[in-house]
């Protein structure tokens, strides 16, 4: 099981470094292998997402994430509204600002245009 762990969290890696560097179809590949070995990667939006977003389907991402309850998200509709010039997304920016995960956290407060203190987190 912690081998699984392993790979799983360096896999996760290697796809957002392969986003980063906007390697769409190695992110995409990577991330297939990580269903693989972890199938409840499934559930998180995210990587999927981001991959949409950079190759322009904005629209499309945030209809699925409509989809979806209420809850699930967040984020990730804050950033599509943001990019399809939507003002509604500064509501969900702000909600998230102070939020205990590093990352959306990190996120929202870009968005915002304000300091990331994690230091202080």
């Amino acid at each position: 099981m912690q081998t699984d762990q392993i790979d799983s969290a360096t896999m996760k890696k290697e796809i957002a470094n392969a986003i980063r560097h906007n390697l769409l179809d190695d992110a995409e590949s990577k991330l297939q292998q990580l269903y693989e070995i972890d199938p409840s990667a499934r559930e998180q939006l995210i990587f999927p997402a981001i991959i949409a977003i950079q190759r322009g389907n904005v629209l499309d991402v945030l209809q699925h994430i409509n989809s979806l309850p209420e809850d699930r998200c967040p984020e990730i509709k804050a950033i599509c509204l943001n990019l399809l010039g939507d003002p509604t997304w500064h509501a969900y920016a702000l909600a998230l600002e102070d939020s205990p995960d590093p990352f959306i956290r990190k996120a929202m407060r870009q968005l915002l245009e304000r300091p990331d203190d994690s230091a202080t987190h």
